[in-house]
């Protein structure tokens, strides 16, 4: 029986063909000091719990190459995989595989998450490339356990991290740069932009005020934590909203919510609110209606 995740991985072979490479994330799980036990482990083979169906698929597929960062790994399969996904260690930057892909001018291909994600795979690479996801105040309380080169256990503690990427407001800009590619994969929304092209439209819309790809949520606290501080904000943040945020992660755990996905909570509202992702994505519906009922 031939899956989805086959079938489209076979058609990107067609496309890239024999010179070609695909690389996706795919990101494992961390954990707070105190719901960290010596079996949470990071290796080779651990299933990636935030990359999705397709980067579990390609974990398992001989020939594949992975990086060896235990919390923000990369799994990539083809030409260049070997290099794609090399020098990528505990000691690494969370987001650097990206500079490759930059440099290669890949295709950035994005697909079925444009509610939370709107097409732009370098969000968090533009953080860590303006030194900000080395900001934030929570860094070293995200850990796991894993194996060096040598096989000896060690922990990691995470120490750059990124802000919940809240980039909804980015969407007119790369929907005006004519390097955006629209269509669907199935009935999903789909969107493809050359990685150089990304990453010159994220530069010439951020220009000197590279905090504004931070969400406007006055209430985030990876976003506010990150963003380069006035006089006074961090006191002002912390004895002013630190206590509404405290209020609804208490409610939150009350009510029985994992601690981990309280404390990352993601901003209140989506892409999906933004007028030009409506217009997009009711374009890709009107097209599938009218060649179902043309069939």
């Amino acid at each position: 029986m031939v899956t989805l995740e086959k079938f489209f991985f076979e058609a990107l072979c067609k496309v890239i063909g024999e010179d070609g490479s695909v690389m996706t994330t795919a990101y494992t799980s961390s954990y707070l000091p105190w719901n960290l036990s010596k079996g949470k482990v990071f290796t080779d083979k651990s299933p990636s719990t935030q990359g999705g169906a397709f980067a579990n698929f390609l974990l398992n597929i001989p020939g594949r190459e992975r990086s060896r960062h235990p919390e923000c790994s990369y799994v990539a399969y083809g030409k260049y995989a070997k290099y794609l996904t090399a020098d990528h260690d505990a000691s690494s930057l969370a987001y650097t595989p990206f500079a490759k892909l930059i440099e290669l001018n890949a295709k950035m291909l994005v697909f079925g998450c444009h509610d939370t994600n709107v097409g732009m795979p370098l969000g968090h690479y533009m953080e860590e490339y303006y030194g900000l996801t080395k900001r934030n105040l929570l860094k070293g309380l995200f850990r796991v356990y894993y194996f060096d080169q040598d096989g000896c256990k060690k922990l990691f503690k995470r120490t750059d991290l990124g802000g919940c990427f809240g980039s909804h407001h980015f969407y007119k800009y790369f929907d005006e740069s004519g390097f955006w590619i629209k269509g669907a994969v199935g009935k999903a929304l789909a969107t493809c932009i050359n990685a150089k092209d990304e990453f010159e439209v994220w530069k010439s819309a951020l220009g000197n005020h590279y905090e504004k790809i931070h969400c406007d949520n006055p209430d985030c606290i990876y976003c506010n934590l990150l963003k380069p501080r006035k006089s006074f904000f961090l006191f002002k943040f912390l004895f002013y909203k630190m206590w509404i945020i405290g209020g609804k992660i208490i409610v939150s755990l009350l009510k029985g919510k994992n601690f981990k996905d309280v404390i990352r909570k993601r901003i209140d509202y989506s892409i999906s609110k933004d007028p030009l992702f409506k217009d997009a994505l009711k374009s890709i519906h009107n097209k599938f209606s009218n060649q179902n009922n043309n069939g």
